[in-house]
This record gives structure tokens, sequence and C-alpha cells, in this order.
């Protein structure tokens, strides 16, 4: 350095300062690139932050390693990762449907492709909701045709019957004429009004008008009565005419009611049939066929000993079928 030129105290910390890097860049004439990073490296101008980011080397101009510099280790290569295997699905051994699926059957497609119900208002809520009968109403003919149909002579002649007698030789006194159904001789309609049918009052005077459009108003006759808890076992059906209704010759008897399971749950497994009695006996002595309609469930709520004292019994509900009618009556 020229001894003209005036000194300046520097710290003490460092042996090169500011100045003596840019008079050595001036001197050598480097301006930047690999001369400037070369240079700055020799005047220990380098540091580094972190340990894992190290700078990479820097050589000379001549490709040669600075001294006191090591080469930077590389990375040791990992090996190559393994190739994903495809999990292959099993078939299953039994496919056995959702509670929903066996709830539902056949609905399920149409409820999963349901749409949003609109949200409801006050004038909707106040409506009367619509009357849906018990029994459906494109089987109520089938099913009554099978429960109140009676037996009457045909004029088509029983050709088997009249075969079968002259084959074992035995004489005829008038032609065989082959048996079918009827409604001509009407219906008995009997209503149970106590506390316990309550629910169902509505449906039992539906009940009545269909089977008027049926039959026709003057086949049908109607009465009902009410099941009094206390009381002589005599006295307990109360009629509505004071006194039990007369029936006609033949002509079948609906009985609408619960037998009292609704006010009494053990009803069912010990049924006292002592209230009941009279009515059976008079239908009865007058050759009525009574069939049972019951609003209540078949396995635990229908009484003991009911099918000893009607011909059939049907559910007041709307899986009731005409073959179901078929099936309970043996007519």
């Amino acid at each position: 350095m020229n001894p003209a030129t005036p000194q300046h105290w520097r710290n003490t910390r460092t042996e090169v300062g500011l100045a003596e890097a840019l008079q050595a860049s001036a001197m050598l004439g480097v301006q930047g690139g690999v001369h400037a990073q070369w240079l700055a490296t020799a005047l220990g101008l380098v540091w580094q932050e972190k340990a894992a980011a190290l700078p990479a080397p820097v050589a000379a101009p001549d490709g040669s390693p600075l001294a006191g510099q090591t080469p930077a280790p590389q990375p040791p290569r990992s090996a190559p990762a393994p190739a994903a295997k495809k999990l292959k699905l099993l078939q299953p051994v039994e496919e056995k449907p959702l509670l929903f699926e066996q709830h539902f059957g056949k609905l399920k497609d149409e409820i999963l492709a349901a749409g949003e119900i609109a949200p409801s208002t006050l004038r909707q809520a106040l409506e009367r909701p619509r009357h849906l009968p018990l029994l459906e109403e494109r089987w109520f003919q089938g099913i009554f045709t099978a429960a109140l149909a009676t037996s009457a002579d045909s004029r088509e002649i029983d050709f088997r019957t009249l075969e079968r007698h002259l084959s074992q030789d035995r004489p005829l006194e008038t032609l065989p004429f082959k048996k079918h159904g009827t409604l001509t001789k009407g219906v008995h309609v009997l209503l149970d009004r106590s506390e316990s049918m309550q629910p169902f009052w509505r449906d039992q005077s539906e009940l009545v008008a269909r089977l008027q459009r049926l039959l026709g108003v003057a086949l049908v006759k109607e009465a009902w009565f009410e099941m009094a808890p206390f009381g002589p076992a005599a006295s307990r059906l109360q009629w509505s005419d004071m006194e039990a209704p007369t029936f006609h010759e033949q002509m079948p008897v609906l009985l609408v009611t619960d037998f009292g399971v609704g006010q009494d749950a053990t009803a069912a497994s010990h049924m006292d049939w002592a209230p009941w009695q009279p009515l059976f006996q008079l239908a009865e002595s007058s050759h009525a066929p009574i069939t049972a309609l019951l609003p209540s469930d078949k396995e635990h709520c229908w009484p003991a000993g009911l099918a000893a004292r009607t011909v059939s019994a049907l559910l007041w509900d709307r899986e009731t079928s005409p073959r179901t009618a078929l099936r309970s009556c043996p007519r």
C-alpha cells in the first residue's frame, strides 16, 4: 500500500476489511463471475448459515479445489422404492340384504330415488289428512267374497257325483247339482264400540258403507255393542238395542272386535269366553257362520280358542288379500 495514503483505524477483529477487498478487486480487474467468488473465498469473506445448506465447493480458475477445502460429501444412493402391490379383492361367501332392503323390499329403489320433501305450510297442517282404509280397495270384493259367501245349488249337473253313485249302484232321488258360492244371504255386521276400539270407529263406518255398496243396503244388517270390564259375565256385552240381535237362518255374521285385548293385555292368553258364549250359541242355533275381523296382531293378540268358535278369522290390515281370505275360510 502507498505510505502516503492516510491511515484509518478499523476493527481489530478482521485483518482484511471491505476497503482492501474493493482495492484488490480493482487492481485485479475482477468484476464478477467465478473470479469474484474465488477472490471472496480467498479473502475469507464467505460464511455458512446452516451446516445442512453447504455451498458448492469453489474451485480455482484452473478448476482445482481451493486449499483447505474438502470435496463435498456425496449423498448416499438410496435403494429403489419397491413397486406398489395391487390389492386383489376376494369374492364374498354370501351377500345378505341390508335391514333397510328387507323391510321395504321393492320400494327401496323408489325411496333411494325420492326427492326432497317440500316444507309444510300452516294451511297444509290444518287440513284433515286423507283417510286410508285398513283394507285395500282393489281387494275388498275378493276378500269378502271368500269370507261371506254361502254355498248354494247351481243349475249345472255334478256328473262326478252322478257317476260315483251309479258305479256304487246307489239310488238317486234327485239329480246332483254343483255347488257355488253366493252372497245372496247378506251379512250381519256386529261392531265393537268399546273404548279399546275407539281408534277404529271411523273405519267401522267405512266398512259398513263399503259392504252396502258391495251387497246392497237391504242385505247388510248392523248392530253394535260395548264390552263392560266388570259385572256379571252374562251382562258384560251391552248391546245398542238392550238385547242381543236375532240372526237370520244361515246368514253370515261378521264380528268386528279385538275381544277386549286393548283393555287387558293378558286377555289373549287368559281369555274369558263366558260373556261371549250367548252370542256364539245364538249364531249356532241359527246356523249362522261367524267370521271374526280383528285389528290386532295375529301372533300375540288373538285369543286362544278363537278357531274353535268361528269358521274363520281375518286380520283387519292392508296385508290381508283375497288369497289370505281363501286360506282362512274353509267354505
